[in-house]
């Protein structure tokens, strides 16, 4: 019998690490996924609640569309005598998240009240109706001999439900720690369709 070869995981292709280890986590594997552990602890704690509630809901949910079916198949009554989904919760891999940046744009020099007019396309996959567009404006200088790094000037945070729902906004906004600087953005929502 011929020893196996052994290298270090670094070296191996994606095919052979997924035949390696196949039970890896996808918040592992994958950079879009966040860990959720948080997730599964709280529904492990919180299972025999969840489970009772969430069937009451089915039973709840069911009861009227099978009532309404019973004449048709002429059957006289349906009950539920036990319903559950188990003592086991459902557990969670990974939580996809899909983060775009868009890492600037053309500098302006020497202006106090700047313009850039760029504009700039994303394209995901549902309507991020959860999520913020964050923009922060810095100023960067460089004196003679002394590199000065980026100083952010101040930032704001614009929900995009806003924008899904308007379907287009243009806004002046105040610059968050910033004494009086202030950004007009104007966001448009399209969809393929």
């Amino acid at each position: 019998m011929e020893d196996p070869v052994v290298r270090p995981l670094a070296e191996q292709d994606s095919q052979s690490l997924e035949r390696l280890l196949p039970e890896i986590p996808l918040w592992v594997k994958n950079p879009d996924y966040d860990r959720v552990d948080w997730i599964n602890k709280f529904l492990d704690y919180k299972w025999p609640y969840l489970d009772k509630a969430i069937c009451k809901m089915v039973e709840n949910i069911a009861k009227p569309i099978i009532d309404e079916q019973k004449p048709k198949y002429k059957i006289e009554s349906v009950e539920f005598e036990a319903l559950s989904l188990g003592s086991l919760p459902p557990t969670f891999q990974g939580e996809k998240h899909e983060v775009q940046t868009c890492n600037h744009i053309k500098r302006i020099k020497k202006n106090r009240n700047p313009r850039w007019e760029e504009e700039f396309q994303f394209t995901v996959e549902e309507p991020p109706v959860n999520d913020k567009l964050h923009v922060e404006v810095y100023s960067s200088s460089s004196r003679i001999g002394i590199l000065h790094p980026k100083e952010s000037l101040g930032y704001v945070d614009i929900s995009l439900a806003d924008v899904v729902n308007n379907k287009r906004i243009n806004e002046k906004y105040h610059l968050i720690d910033s004494k009086n600087g202030r950004i007009q953005i104007e966001l448009q929502w399209r969809t393929s369709s």
